[in-house]
């Protein structure tokens, strides 16, 4: 999923891209900020805060996906493996 810092939080971004994969609410879905520090993502991703040469990469997971926050504006959500020992909420 891409997204344009400049028109929607990171966070908002990844809410959304989870309420959809999860088949839920985005009410429904535990908070974002259990897993990560929201406003430090959405600091780090903001268009008038970054440099524009520099490339970098946020993981973490939430309900059992591997979540991937990229400079480029790149949201991704990849399926953790059941082997993985992910504590997470299931979708």
């Amino acid at each position: 999923m891409r997204f344009d810092s400049a028109t929607i939080r990171p966070t908002i971004a990844i809410i959304k891209m989870m309420s959809a994969v999860c088949d839920k609410e985005p009410t429904q879905l535990t908070p974002l900020y259990d897993v990560v520090d929201t406003e430090t993502l959405n600091q780090l991703f903001a268009k008038s805060k970054r440099c524009q040469e520099e490339d970098y990469i946020v993981e973490f997971s939430y309900y059992s996906h591997q979540i991937t926050v990229e400079s480029a504006g790149i949201i991704e959500a990849q399926p953790l493996s059941a082997e993985g020992g992910d504590d997470d909420d299931p979708c």
